[in-house]
């Protein structure tokens, strides 16, 4: 007598769908200029090992995090899975431009974050920038080499400057088998030192760095994950050697939601708790202490994100605390608060974390009416709110926004006070570069009535 055991698992059947819809013409010519999602590539990445549901639910963040659909659509008959993929397009001929009243930031280049239909991500930049020109391209790869794991390399070349970093970065989930988290870095660089936005002397940057983590999770419906590390970190100075363990808790969840950061797209962020503890005890006297903190909840109405990294270690230390909530109005108004504190304490730390040796405040990064690097140093302090107003959209090809902003910050050795910004930005999305193609024109006062700095770029600061 022959028995025949089978095992009942779910049977996936994945459905791709290109960018534009006939609803959407003349935009469905642009179709020609993208390659669909090839199945076979999305079905690598579908979870399993868990309840049915948990790999359903799973599976979706894994794709969403991608960032290069529109659309991520599950519909469940009996132990069949129909999985639809909606693309955004995602293939462009990169021009940034940016402009701080005379400074002037300029890249071009190629990038791709779905290649070919493979989830693959490339790209090759050339920046001219007002403190350097340089090259930098990359390559990522999901999945690789397992399913919650993702390859990345990438390059940098300049004046001054090389820079060549591989990583294997994991997907946290519940599904998770195996936890692998490995960096290398080689860099070498004259970092700019800036006195109130001109540069004033220069810092030698010139360090290896590899990190190796590795665990296996306790299996629940959230990620408790025990895990080895080991980090070897050498500068034109000191060699560190250190080898400790930490653990890694997860639970996470999708929440889909409206007219908070853009208008022509669905935008799911991502709810729920992650935490890790490090400790690398005494070896050689460089012993290391380091938590990670991460709170995100929320409704379609409201999100709050927050985040707390600390690191501790024989003579130096680092602290950065950032928040970020959202309130959604009537009429398609919605408030955004942010605030980022941080403190350095020598740098080799920090070489392990930011790779920063101080801090810096600008138009490029929330004082709109300073120009970039204007405060610097090694305490830092930020607190910016804006008010937006989502007009109406055109299809997936534009949306008008227009913010009103309020900003206090600095950055020095010693904070003593905290310098004004305020105004407002005229903004528009483009929704055929991607879901996260926002320009932006900034009017940046210090104080009223007198002329603001003007600033433009082709990405915002927050979303």
């Amino acid at each position: 007598m022959r028995v025949v055991l089978f095992l009942i698992s779910l049977v996936w059947q994945i459905n791709t769908q290109n960018v534009f819809e006939k609803n959407e013409y003349p935009l469905t010519y642009l179709n020609i200029f993208h390659v669909k999602t090839n199945s076979f590539f999305a079905k690598r990445l579908i979870l399993s090992g868990g309840s049915d549901s948990l790999n359903i639910e799973e599976t979706k963040r894994r794709l969403r995090s991608l960032g290069i659909f529109r659309e991520v659509k599950t519909q469940r008959r009996k132990d069949t899975v129909f999985l639809n993929l909606h693309d955004a397009f995602t293939q462009s001929l990169f021009f940034d431009y940016k402009f701080y009243d005379t400074l002037k930031n300029i890249g071009v280049g190629f990038e791709d974050d779905n290649f070919l239909g493979t989830l693959s991500k490339v790209h090759v930049y050339y920046f001219k920038k007002y403190d350097r020109d340089y090259l930098q391209g990359g390559l990522s790869i999901p999945g690789l080499p397992l399913k919650s794991t993702d390859f990345t390399a990438s390059f940098e070349r300049g004046e001054n400057l090389k820079k060549d970093m591989l990583m294997l970065n994991p997907f946290i989930t519940p599904l998770i088998k195996k936890y692998i988290n490995a960096l290398y870095i080689k860099e070498k660089k004259d970092e700019f030192l800036y006195q109130k936005g001109y540069i004033i002397d220069t810092n030698k940057i010139d360090f290896s760095l590899f990190s190796l983590k590795m665990g296996k999770p306790v299996k629940k419906k959230y990620t408790f994950l025990p895990y080895i590390a080991t980090e070897y970190l050498k500068t034109r100075d000191t060699v560190f050697t250190r080898i400790g363990a930490g653990i890694y808790y997860v639970r996470l969840r999708s929440l889909k939601t409206r007219l908070m950061r853009s208008s022509l797209y669905n935008d799911y962020l991502t709810k729920g708790t992650v935490a890790r503890f490090e400790l690398y005890p005494l070896l050689r006297g460089v012993e290391r202490l380091s938590l990670y903190l991460n709170l995100k909840e929320g409704m379609p109405s409201v999100y709050f994100d927050g985040s707390l990294i600390y690191s501790i270690s024989r003579g130096s230390g680092y602290a950065s605390l950032k928040n970020k909530i959202y309130l959604r109005l009537p009429w398609r108004f919605t408030v955004f608060g942010y605030t980022d504190f941080g403190i350095i304490h020598k740098v080799e730390t920090v070489l392990s974390y930011e790779n920063i040796s101080v801090f810096s405040l600008g138009a490029d990064n929330g004082l709109y009416a300073y120009p970039p690097h204007y405060f610097n140093g090694r305490e830092m302090a930020l607190i910016y709110g804006e008010i937006r107003l989502f007009g109406p959209s055109y299809k997936k090809l534009l949306g008008p926004q227009v913010a009103l902003f309020y900003a206090l910050g600095n950055a020095g050795e010693h904070i003593k006070y905290l310098s004004r910004s305020f105004g407002f930005s005229l903004r528009a999305e483009i929704g055929v570069l991607g879901p996260n193609a926002i320009y932006a024109l900034n009017f940046g006062f210090k104080k009223p009535f007198e002329s603001p700095l003007i600033s433009f770029g082709t990405t915002l600061d927050f979303q």
